[in-house]
């Protein structure tokens, strides 16, 4: 399967032509095995495709089924473009739910993906801020403050407390949300 002429991508990061060539390479995987599946992209990945907005993402975290079948096709990927075995991730399947998904970004024989929408885009991202390491999360989180022309704390926290109650946020959201606006 070398022999495809994929280039190798970073085992550190994925930009968006590696993202690309990932999503085609598990689509060929998927097809060799006679699998059709959908992935709903969040976090980094999400910057990447659907608002260009993120050079490069460690990992891809997605909602996808059957589950099994692409954990395998996807390990496949791993290893032919030498990425990290747990490059795409479904860690979030707790986080998602139904109707999450907006427009399709990559719609192949086998293989759809979508993007979640923005706005739930950004309640994960605050709700998951204490395990983010680096600017990175607060970049993101500008980013999709501005594109959802959200310019208060309030505004904010309406849009975040569709998805998660009090207790799932961190502490300080507020403190660290009027940081990030002002």
């Amino acid at each position: 399967m070398a022999t495809l002429g994929y280039s190798v991508i970073s085992r550190e990061s994925t930009d968006p032509a590696g993202l690309s060539k990932s999503f085609e390479l598990l689509n060929y995987e998927l097809q060799a095995v006679a699998v059709e599946a959908e992935l709903c992209l969040v976090g980094g990945a999400v910057m990447i495709v659907a608002f260009n907005a993120k050079p490069d993402t460690r990992r891809v975290r997605a909602l996808f089924k059957p589950i099994a079948l692409v954990l395998e096709a996807s390990a496949r990927v791993a290893e032919t473009l030498d990425l990290p075995p747990e490059w795409l991730n479904d860690g979030v399947r707790r986080h998602l739910e139904a109707g999450m998904a907006s427009g399709s970004f990559v719609a192949d024989s086998n293989l759809k993906v979508y993007a979640a929408r923005p706005d739930y885009v950004l309640a994960l991202k605050c709700a998951s801020i204490p395990f983010e390491t680096g600017p990175g999360a607060h970049r993101d989180i500008r980013y999709l403050l501005r594109f959802l022309d959200i310019l208060t704390v309030d505004e904010a926290r309406s849009v975040i407390g569709r998805y998660f109650n009090e207790r799932q946020l961190p502490a300080d959201i507020d403190a660290t949300l009027s940081d990030i606006l002002d």
